[in-house]
């Protein structure tokens, strides 16, 4: 069994060494203990800080490792790039910024053997903060082995796939059989969230799907990594008009997906002007319209800012959802222009 490890790089030299040494102390242990194979694919997006260098370094020392350099194009055109020279029986996602546990890939290798038949594979994962700079491959917190392994087919893998992804947004924790990815590939041109696009693509046509908990993939949360940044209105809202594009059954998702948006837009862009104002509105009166948005998915969003605000004490949390209730409720009842 050989794996393709897909990983797009983009000005991110202070992770990236972190990143490839768990990338390949993890497909080390997987090759020792159950004879795993493993590529791994880099593709330097126009990185402008030194991350291509590491890169190059690496694969002197790892033949494993093959670079890809291209001008800058965006994440899903570089992962493109290497999907479209990979060669493994499966695929896999790490982003350059985040790292993975040593058991990794050998836990993805048991999971796909338990399901011959399955299509795309799914683990768990945890979020780091990258603020915080201290957590090493050589002392990662204890993992315990694979648990609550399952798997879904039928209609049962596109309500749950629309659940996982759209709620965790964490696609990047699964594994794609490559011969069932085909022709498929990510979206080019959307700046935030492509792999969640991309991923309930892949679900609308999966016969299986395999998910084990293990939370050995660690995120890394940053102020320079694309969710974070201000100013993502257009991107979003190029994001919502996609997913709005899927079947009907999706409600549940999109609404959820919407409902957030909604929130980090009235956080980040409050009051909004007016042509953030006009296409938000058009965007969710066409949804309601279509009865695949509700105000009810609004609520639990609000339970967590008064949960937030008596964790944290900041009560900028609920006044956010304030700003929101008022927002949606003069929607609702026409009083917006």
């Amino acid at each position: 069994m050989k794996f393709s490890i897909v990983i797009p790089v983009f000005n991110v030299a202070p992770y990236l060494e972190r990143c490839l040494e768990s990338v390949a102390a993890s497909a080390d242990a997987a090759t020792a203990s159950h004879g795993a194979a493993f590529e791994i694919l880099c593709v330097d997006d126009g990185s402008t800080d030194g991350s291509g260098n590491i890169l190059d370094t690496f694969a002197v020392r790892d033949p494993r490792l093959k670079v890809f350099h291209r001008h800058n194009g965006g994440v899903s055109a570089a992962r493109n790039t290497a999907l479209d020279a990979a060669t493994g029986d499966w695929i896999g996602f790490v982003d350059a910024d985040d790292y993975v546990s040593s058991l990794w890939f050998s836990r993805a290798t048991e999971l796909v053997s338990c399901f011959p038949d399955a299509d795309i594979a799914v683990l768990d994962g945890q979020v780091v903060d990258g603020s915080v700079f201290a957590a090493k491959v050589s002392a990662l917190p204890f993992l315990p082995p694979l648990s609550h392994i399952r798997h879904y087919r039928g209609q049962r893998v596109r309500r749950w796939a629309f659940k996982r992804f759209s709620k965790d947004g964490w696609p990047f924790l699964s594994f794609v059989r490559r011969s069932f990815l085909a022709d498929n590939r990510f979206v080019p041109g959307i700046a935030i969230k492509e792999d969640i696009l991309f991923f309930l693509s892949l679900s609308q046509r999966a016969g299986c799907i395999a998910y084990a908990r293990f939370p050995g993939y660690f995120y890394t949360v940053r102020n320079g990594s694309a969710l974070r940044r201000t100013g993502l209105f257009p991107a979003r809202m190029h994001f919502l008009e996609e997913l709005a594009k899927f079947p009907p059954s999706a409600r549940k998702a999109i609404s959820r997906s919407a409902s957030w948006d909604l929130l980090h837009w009235l956080e980040e862009r409050f009051p909004p002007d007016a042509a953030e104002n006009a296409a938000f509105l058009a965007y969710w009166r066409r949804l309601r319209a279509e009865g695949r948005i509700s105000l009810r998915d609004i609520y639990p969003y609000w339970a967590l800012a008064v949960w937030l605000w008596l964790k944290t004490g900041n009560p900028a949390h609920v006044l956010r959802m304030r700003r929101a209730r008022a927002f949606v409720g003069k929607l609702s009842f026409g009083l917006l222009p």
